[in-house]
Parts: C-alpha cells; sequence; structure tokens
C-alpha cells in the first residue's frame, strides 16, 4: 500500500477501507474486489479466482460470471474543495475466505456462506442476505432468533416518514403547474452554482493550463495540484472540449509510440470516444488510464 497526506486521515483511510497494508497472492487465491469500478465492470463484492499474473506483477482474475480482470491499483481519498487530504493506493483485492457480516456493507456478492446463528442486533439478517444478488448464490448455515427482527425505533421511524411522504404528496397535488414551476425554478436557484463558484471552477481549469505550459508531466502536474493523474486529464478534455489552445504534444512524446497507435488505431475502429469498446478490442495489456490519456490526441 503507498500512502500520502495527513496521517490522521490515512488511518481513517485505512480503517475505512478492506484494503491491506500488504497484499500476498498466488495462482489458486479466491479474492475479493474492494471497489466500484464501472469501466472495468467490476464492484465491491465481486469473487473470482486468481489465475495468473501479468509481466508487470499485476493480478490476473478471472470472476465467478466468466470475465478475466487484469487487476489494476486503486486509489481510496479523502477530499475537501476538490483538494486530496490522503490518499491510499492499493490492488482493489483481498483474500475472500472469509468475512463479518458489518465489514459486508456495501458489497454485492456473487454468492455467499452464510451463518446467522450467532447474531446479536435486530437487522443483521437483512445486511447479510441482501449481498447476495441471486438466491441461488445463498447457502444459509443458520438462523437465531433475532437475525431478522426490526429494530422497533426503526419500524415506528419507518411509518411516520411514510405518513410525512403522504402529506407532502397531498400538498404537491394542491399546487397549480404555475406554483410547482415556481417553487421549481427557486429550487434550481439555490442549489445552482454562484457567479463566484463558476469563477473559482475555471480558475482550476486556468491552473492546469499554466502548468501545461511549464512542459510537465501529468503525474507532476498532479503532484502540484494535490489532485489525482485522473482529474489533471479530465482538465485537459474540458480544455480541449471548449476550444482552448493548449500544446499537449510534449505528453505524446513521453508514451510508447506503438501503443499510441494501436490505440488510436482502435478508436477509429470504434468510430466514436468510448474508452470500454477500445478496451475490448486491446485485451487485458492496455489499462484504461492509458487509454483515457491516449483519447487526448484523437484528430477532430
Amino acid at each position: 500500500m503507498q500512502t500520502r497526506g495527513n496521517r490522521k486521515l490515512v488511518e481513517i483511510l485505512k480503517k475505512s477501507c478492506l484494503a491491506q497494508e500488504e497484499l500476498r497472492l498466488k495462482k489458486g487465491a479466491v479474492v475479493m474486489f474492494l471497489k466500484n469500478n464501472p469501466i472495468k465492470k467490476y464492484v465491491n463484492g465481486t469473487l473470482g479466482k486468481v489465475t495468473d499474473f501479468s509481466a508487470g506483477g499485476l493480478p490476473i482474475v478471472k470472476t465467478y460470471d466468466g470475465r478475466t480482470i487484469e487487476v489494476e491499483e486503486e486509489s481510496w481519498v479523502i477530499d475537501e474543495d476538490g483538494k486530496i487530504k490522503a490518499e491510499l493506493k492499493q490492488i482493489p483485492l483481498r483474500l475472500a475466505w472469509a468475512i463479518t457480516i458489518h465489514k459486508s456493507q456495501g458489497m454485492s456478492l456473487d454468492c455467499a456462506e452464510i451463518d446467522l446463528s450467532k447474531s446479536f442486533v435486530e437487522g443483521m439478517g437483512y445486511v447479510a442476505l441482501s449481498r447476495v444478488k441471486k438466491i441461488d448464490g445463498l447457502r444459509l448455515m443458520g438462523l437465531n432468533d433475532i437475525a431478522l427482527r426490526v429494530n422497533k425505533e426503526v419500524f415506528e421511524l419507518d411509518k411516520k416518514l411514510l405518513l410525512f411522504s403522504e402529506k407532502a404528496v397531498d400538498e404537491l397535488n394542491s399546487f397549480s403547474e404555475s406554483e410547482i414551476r415556481k417553487i421549481q425554478e427557486t429550487f434550481l436557484n439555490l442549489v445552482s452554482p454562484t457567479k463566484e463558484e463558476k469563477q473559482e471552477s475555471l480558475s482550476t481549469y486556468e491552473k492546469t493550463k499554466l502548468l501545461i505550459n511549464e512542459k510537465i508531466s501529468l503525474q507532476e502536474m498532479a503532484d502540484k495540484r494535490e489532485v489525482t493523474k485522473e482529474t489533471i486529464v479530465g482538465h485537459i478534455e474540458k480544455l480541449l472540449e471548449s476550444g482552448e489552445k493548449i500544446d499537449i504534444d510534449y505528453i505524446k512524446k513521453s508514451y510508447d509510440k506503438n501503443r499510441l497507435e494501436k490505440i488510436l488505431k482502435a478508436f477509429k475502429k470504434t468510430g466514436d470516444k468510448k474508452l470500454t469498446p477500445v478496451k475490448e478490442i486491446l485485451g487485458d495489456s492496455f489499462g484504461f488510464d492509458e487509454i483515457r490519456i491516449a483519447r487526448l490526441f484523437l484528430k477532430k
């Protein structure tokens, strides 16, 4: 695990995610993913088995639904006003032989063997059983009286919330269309960014533009701005979309020419700028981050 930032916040990150400081894997190990990644199509709880390791030492996992994924490093961050205060990076895997119900919260599991015979608080059964995607992926080993019981305070609160919802619906139904439109406009004005906020948003791209003019690397820009490299790539994309004249050819020169050409050819073949179709053409030897950076050099 690699970490940076405020020491106390880093410790909070370590406790809040299941990534291990030192991860040891071998072929045949049953593993669980610890993060959602819509691009690579895995979620927190996806199960699989390590089948091999890439030339760079990255684990190659075959998921239970038959997909093969080269698992790259992921990042967990605590940020404030767009600036990273603490960050940890690790391969988003852990051995999947066993996990507590409390630590399984938020996961979506393909299958699980669950023992609820020692449940000690209401709702534990719901938390555990609702982790599993399909009933045929569940094996229930034990059950006690409290596991599926609903907490009385929660039950009463739920009834109150339902009453509030019904009252809100009745109130909305009593408004005319013009009154509803006025309420909507008031709400949008309240949540829309202020002039100052818009200026700050623009200035963040200007700051990145100034760093581009210094001809430094993406990682150096990210370090100076205290953001991730992915954020810097996003800034460059926005600058290009807005018609800003920026010279990023020096960034192109730092990447393998043959790999870059393969990616650009794959984009040409798909006919659009989506990352996933290109990744499917190129295979596991190319990462999404690399493909996204190459996309910056597509001719308009």
